[in-house]
């Protein structure tokens, strides 16, 4: 025969109330738990520049020059490891899971022309907020489909589909 064992009335609010902000602060905008999943397999170096270069959890986005001096390497040093860093998480079992991911964001561009101008990526259709704007910049580098191109005399800065 089975009884019912007494429960703790109590509820364990302690523990819920100081994950919950955690959380949030992670998981800032809808990419970064995709992000936070990509960088997994970066050291904790590679990692920092990349969050600084792109501006990811809520840092501001820095050049390579200032990387660099922060670092105490030359602007090219960082450029060739972030593309190290890029190349590593094209490689990992961690962006092969994350295709469903990708293929939506694909969608998201595809919606729009297949061309994104980084002005447009602010506004509340696409990415809404300027944390998730440079949040979907990075993964639209790490994406297989889309190309960046500076501004120019004709054009904005912009990002295309590669099919496009």
């Amino acid at each position: 025969m089975l009884t019912k064992q007494k429960r703790d009335s109590k509820p364990k609010t302690k523990l819920v109330a100081k994950s919950v902000p955690a959380l949030r602060m992670l998981y800032a905008t809808q990419f970064d738990h995709t992000i936070h999943t990509l960088m997994r397999v970066l050291s904790p170096r590679s990692r920092s520049m990349m969050c600084r270069r792109f501006g990811l959890f809520g840092l501001e986005p820095h050049t390579l020059d200032a990387i660099g001096q922060q670092e105490g390497l030359t602007r090219e040093r960082i450029r060739q490891i972030e593309d190290a860093s890029v190349l590593a998480m094209h490689k990992s079992k961690e962006y092969q899971a994350l295709k469903p991911e990708f293929a939506a964001l694909e969608k998201l561009m595809l919606r729009y022309g297949g061309v994104l101008s980084v002005a447009f990526m602010e506004s509340a259709e696409v990415f809404g907020t300027v944390a998730a704007k440079q949040s979907g910049t990075f993964l639209l580098r790490m994406s297989p489909f889309a190309r960046h191109y500076y501004a120019n005399p004709k054009f904005t800065e912009r990002w295309y589909h590669k099919g496009t």
